[in-house]
């Protein structure tokens, strides 16, 4: 799939998508390369926020199927955290230093339960899989199985599992503005420009990205500051241990 995140369900909640995919049809069309017997997806994450969401999609593919991953919200946290600053282009500072700027969105964005109980309420339990990412990462085949086994999938063999997507920080923060200021630039064009430059693999500014990124070591979190996320993420955590029937509290 050309774009991993379409959003295309959640469009009236974020203005500016409208113009990427405003029609059914136009959504559709991302999936037009894909055999016709092979499974597609979507796989924005956004989706799990809004009840909304998963209503339209189920109204339109009544046999969809959804996997949610999650994890320990204190973890989550810590990652989007990472993740923002990336997006935002600052430097790296450890979520620590400006939890209190960071909170409220933190909060919302990190409350799994709350999400997980409107996919519940919607979604017919053989259509929903619960994967923790905790589990991915101590036993991906015994993981990557069942997923296999939910979609109606044979087992391929598969055995080797590498690490996808770690922690990364910029080599140079001049550089990064830089970049910041050419995709700014040609935001306005991008809706007509995707479409070709997808097609004849050729994403300049994704490439000028990339090189100024570095696998980095992520700084570990003072056991002061996680006992502070503990109380404010318990609510969620013993929502989730509920739920799903598992511990969550001391997932590292």
């Amino acid at each position: 799939m050309p774009v991993k995140e379409p959003l295309f369900f959640i469009n009236e909640h974020i203005e500016e998508l409208d113009r990427h995919y405003p029609t059914l049809e136009r959504y559709c069309n991302l999936y037009r390369p894909a055999p016709r017997e092979a499974l597609v997806g979507d796989a924005s994450p956004q989706y799990i926020r809004y009840e909304s969401a998963i209503d339209e999609i189920l109204r339109l593919r009544p046999d969809a199927k959804f996997i949610v991953a999650v994890r320990n919200p204190i973890n989550m946290a810590q990652s989007l955290h990472y993740q923002m600053l990336l997006v935002d282009s600052e430097p790296s500072v450890p979520l620590e230093e400006v939890w209190e700027q960071r909170r409220e969105k933190l909060l919302s964005l990190c409350g799994l339960h709350s999400q997980l109980l409107g996919l519940f309420r919607k979604a017919p339990e053989d259509q929903r899989l619960v994967v923790v990412l905790e589990d991915l990462a101590r036993q991906p085949l015994e993981v990557y199985q069942r997923v296999l086994r939910f979609l109606g999938l044979p087992y391929d063999g598969r055995t080797a599992f590498n690490a996808k997507n770690p922690h990364k920080t910029f080599r140079n923060m001049t550089f990064e503005k830089l970049h910041r200021r050419l995709r700014d630039t040609a935001a306005p064009y991008q809706p007509a420009l995707e479409p070709i430059l997808s097609r004849i693999g050729l994403r300049p500014l994704g490439w000028l990205r990339r090189v100024n990124l570095k696998a980095a070591r992520r700084p570990p979190m003072r056991p002061k500051f996680r006992a502070l996320l503990l109380e404010e993420f318990d609510d969620q955590i013993q929502g989730l241990e509920e739920l799903l029937g598992r511990p969550f509290r001391n997932a590292l």
